[in-house]
């Protein structure tokens, strides 16, 4: 419980938005707008889980069903009425070390510090794992492609068939090292037109100051052969002595839209041409810190949350330029980046709600229905949504909401 009470203290009340409108990535304005509600939409189901685990992990659902990989446990459960059409123990005595559920038509993919497991969508039998050395792993979700799985890692990035879990290609992040430096992090990666971008953080040498340094790393998807590279610039400020401090540079999030490839690091949000690494623009923030809380909204501009100070805000960033198209207060910290569709975005982190990405407005919020007598009840990760439904992880209870 101790660890939940912890998180528990950033996240009561929060507020969020998203963006306007951008001709990068045109809006789908059939989307009829509600008006503004204090109330979460009716809970279809839900069902108890244990409490003692910080859950983050974005169920995955598909057709009737919803997988959910909460505590230490992978269940399939009906949209329909939430029975559990079969649950599993991973055996990992605590939280899955990613934060998604990868899936196709039969097969769900999972990540943890020490494997990779593909598990049958039928039965939930597992068909094979591919252990990690979990001194390499770090807790970033696979991405998904032609038949492999792709995972950033201490030092490298491999390539495993989604058949059987075997590892035909290491990509090591071995490019624009500083002197004395032999590693960096994969701390994201996205997969774009037969290109894979990394973004790496850079730790320091043992007799260098603590500052990150940070990357942008492009490859070939097949053959794993470096293309370019970005070296993110440390942004630096002047403290109240007058002295000159470098900030941390490890690029933390990426995302695409169209020829844009913006990346955040833990004070600054910028933007280079994905095809050449040429950048567009850097923009500051700081006052704020950032830590993987960035994502591309539904009209292809960028979203950044703040982590600290407490509260914190949400900005949004047009993606062409930078201009900050709105930036509104938060009344906690953004913890995670939220979920975004087609129409609409929502964030769950203490509070669930959703947001109007024309404008930013929050169309309604609100905490799961225990919280007026227990204050330990709330939504903790994204949501995973259909035409229907919103299905949520909290901290005691798997909920599904009628949107």
């Amino acid at each position: 419980m101790q660890t939940i009470k912890f998180y528990l203290a950033g996240v009561f009340g929060l507020l969020l938005f998203s963006c306007q409108q951008s001709d990068v990535a045109p809006a789908n304005n059939s989307a009829e707008i509600p008006s503004p509600s204090e109330q979460i939409g009716e809970v279809v189901w839900s069902y108890d889980i244990p409490s003692d685990f910080d859950n983050r992990v974005q169920p995955a659902i598909d057709g009737d069903w919803v997988y959910v990989a909460s505590d230490t446990s992978l269940t399939k459960v009906s949209l329909k009425d939430g029975q559990k059409e079969w649950n599993i123990d991973l055996g990992t005595g605590r939280s899955l070390a990613s934060s998604k559920i990868l899936q196709d038509e039969s097969t769900l993919y999972l990540n943890h510090s020490e494997w990779v497991r593909a598990y049958d969508k039928a039965n939930g039998q597992m068909r094979w794992e591919s252990p990690l050395d979990p001194l390499l792993s770090v807790s970033i979700p696979m991405k998904q492609q032609d038949g492999y799985l792709y995972l950033g890692r201490r030092g490298e990035v491999v390539r495993m068939a989604k058949s059987n879990g075997q590892v035909d290609l290491r990509i090591p992040l071995e490019q624009l090292l500083p002197e004395g430096v032999e590693l960096q992090t994969a701390f994201d990666i996205e997969l774009v037109d037969g290109k894979l971008y990394v973004g790496t953080v850079i730790f320091p040498a043992a007799d260098e100051p603590p500052t990150k340094n940070g990357r942008l790393l492009v490859f070939e998807l097949g053959s794993g052969q470096f293309q370019w590279g970005y070296e993110v610039p440390h942004f630096t400020q002047t403290d109240s002595t007058g002295a000159t401090r470098s900030e941390d540079a490890g690029v933390y999030e990426i995302g695409i839209n169209g020829k844009y490839l913006a990346a955040m690091t833990s004070k600054e949000v910028m933007v280079v041409d994905r095809n050449n690494g040429e950048e567009i623009w850097r923009v500051p923030f700081p006052n704020y810190k950032f830590l993987k809380t960035m994502a591309i909204g539904p009209r292809g501009n960028v979203i950044v949350g703040a982590r600290s100070p407490y509260p914190s805000p949400m900005i949004c960033l047009n993606i062409q330029d930078g201009s900050i198209l709105w930036e509104t207060a938060l009344e906690a910290s953004m913890l995670m980046p939220p979920a975004v569709e087609q129409s609409w975005i929502f964030l769950s982190s203490g509070s669930l709600q959703m947001i109007n990405p024309s404008n930013g407005q929050v169309i309604w919020k609100g905490y799961p229905p225990e919280y007026r007598s227990d204050p330990y009840a709330i939504f903790l990760s994204p949501v995973a949504s259909n035409q229907e439904l919103l299905v949520c992880v909290g901290s005691k209870k798997v909920i599904a909401l009628r949107r």
